[in-house]
């Protein structure tokens, strides 16, 4: 059985995940193809995601993506989680999920004591006042009323690729969106006429590619594909996979073999890299087995308890750290787990003074922290901002 270092392990996905300076990108489509889809929760992430990612990369360029070239499709995707994702993809992920969503939504509509004839008679009203143009959720309420269930049955619709989130009202950290019809957002795409059997191979495979190596409960974790339909895709392509060990990581991992013959032939770099990565950032959140990338002692600070990741610091591909920003002071302010050398402090701190600035498009003051509230005894929503009401003088 081959076995490899976990240090190299992770700075080979740092590697695929564009992470490294010789591996970063000029096209914003390509990174989101390669990540199967930047995580955008909270709005800023992608922004962040990309920052991290891209050789030259200013705001302007995905809001271009998304608004004009409207190559991207923000939807709540795997694991019921908001994605931007490339349209051109896009269709075939909706296929391989459309079970999981279709359940999903008969048991949200039970939850809420919603009949599938409400669902209808509101869902048409919201088509109608939709019809040419786009609105945001209150401009629907005032148009047809603030009816019960209206922002769930805008939900709902988005999900299923009745309607889309459009153009964000406001600046990039906003998450107010104008919603459309898709056909008239996304012309010339018909989205119920994708069908394929193979979409949940590729969903299985895009994943193995983005994230390998993997254990196949990541996979399943991932995917919400069942447990049977994942193992009958992983033994119709076995041939195309190898199996390894990592050091100090339970279970056998595999990954695809093209990328097995790289990793071998992988020179990982010996500086330090530094990595400011923003909550749910795709390197954090693409595993359900987080154990190679943080010491257990250090979970609960990163993660909430349905497993969402804060902002993290990340060296070497470990994560050392969380941070957080005060946009009103200009403030970067960071949570080491553990005292960092003078060298590798330095370096934290130009790290984050680059992301800092391209946050707050002017320089930014750093100040590091002592003592934190483990964010799984936070409230919900709080992973996003975890720092937010830590003293400065501590």
């Amino acid at each position: 059985m081959n076995q490899f270092e976990k240090t190299r392990i992770n700075k080979y996905l740092l590697y695929k995940q564009h992470l490294l300076q010789e591996s970063k990108s000029d096209s914003i489509i390509q990174i989101a193809e390669d990540l199967c889809g930047l995580h955008a929760t909270c709005p800023t992430t992608p922004y962040l995601s990309l920052f991290a990612r891209m050789k030259n990369f200013s705001k302007s360029d995905l809001i271009f993506e998304i608004e004009t070239n409207k190559s991207l499709l923000r939807t709540r995707s795997i694991r019921n989680t908001l994605h931007l994702i490339p349209v051109n993809t896009y269709l075939s992920v909706f296929a391989a999920t459309r079970l999981q969503l279709e359940k999903r939504t008969a048991q949200y509509l039970r939850h809420l004591g919603v009949t599938l004839d409400e669902f209808n008679s509101l869902a048409d009203r919201i088509m109608i006042a939709l019809s040419g143009r786009g609105l945001t959720a209150n401009e629907i309420k005032k148009e047809i009323g603030n009816l019960k269930h209206i922002n769930h049955v805008i939900n709902i619709l988005c999900d299923d690729l009745t309607i889309v989130r459009g153009n964000v009202k406001g600046s990039w950290k906003s998450n107010i969106h104008r919603y459309y019809r898709f056909e008239d957002y996304y012309k010339g795409i018909n989205s119920r006429g994708f069908h394929d059997e193979e979409a949940p191979v590729e969903l299985v495979m895009s994943y193995i590619r983005t994230y390998g190596p993997v254990l196949d409960s990541d996979v399943i974790w991932w995917s919400g594909l069942s447990k049977s339909m994942v193992n009958d895709v992983l033994k119709r392509r076995i041939n195309k996979l190898t199996k390894l060990e990592i050091t100090d990581s339970p279970g056998r991992f595999f990954m695809l073999t093209e990328d097995f013959n790289m990793l071998r032939q992988f020179r990982a770099p010996e500086d330090a890299i530094i990595h400011f990565l923003p909550a749910m950032d795709p390197f954090v959140m693409g595993f359900k087995d987080r154990s190679r990338f943080i010491h257990e002692a250090f979970y609960d600070y990163v993660y909430d308890r349905f497993g969402n990741a804060s902002p993290t610091i990340v060296l070497q591909g470990q994560m050392i750290g969380i941070w957080d920003i005060d946009n009103d002071k200009n403030l970067i302010k960071l949570f080491l787990f553990q005292q960092a050398g003078d060298e590798i402090y330095e370096k934290i701190i130009e790290a984050g003074v680059e992301v800092g600035k391209f946050y707050c498009d002017c320089d930014v003051d750093i100040i590091e922290v002592r003592s934190v509230i483990p964010v799984k005894e936070l409230t919900v929503g709080s992973f996003m901002s975890p720092l937010k009401n830590v003293l400065n003088d501590i």
